[in-house]
């Protein structure tokens, strides 16, 4: 997980992830040095990682995929439970509203700081409801 971190805090530092929150975690990270984005990125990845919601709503059969649209299971990349590995990066229990926005962003080309557009194929086929209820089920 420290190494998505790291990979995310330098993606903002280079200003390659903007708009969103992008902007203000660019400016966080500019004074940062590689060895300092290092250690940030191993303290953050430290931290427990957020529970999901007691209220969350139950999985979308989206989040199991969808072949005919090119959509694989959500857990093929963040885990069965959302908790995200190495470069993968965790979505249980992030906001809801983040993670909308990171979806929206992928699927108009705004955000493509993923490895081969992967997010971005994948979220240009979800329809606006289904990034709600992924949303909904994942975050807090």
């Amino acid at each position: 997980r420290s190494a998505y971190l790291y990979k995310q805090l330098l993606d903002y530092r280079s200003k390659r992830l903007t708009g969103g929150t992008g902007e203000v975690m660019a400016g966080v990270s500019a004074s940062l040095s590689e060895p300092q984005v290092a250690d940030l990125a191993t303290w953050l990845a430290s931290l427990p990682r957020p529970a999901p919601s007691p209220q969350a709503a139950p999985l979308p059969a989206i989040a199991s995929g969808d072949p005919v649209r090119l959509i694989p299971p959500c857990e093929g990349c963040h885990g069965a439970h959302g908790e995200g590995w190495d470069l993968q990066p965790a979505i249980r229990g992030q906001n809801r509203d983040f993670l909308a926005d990171a979806l929206n962003r992928f699927k108009s080309g705004q955000r493509s700081n993923d490895i081969h557009d992967g997010m971005g194929q994948i979220a240009r086929n979800l329809s606006d409801a289904e990034i709600r209820l992924l949303a909904d089920h994942y975050g807090r």
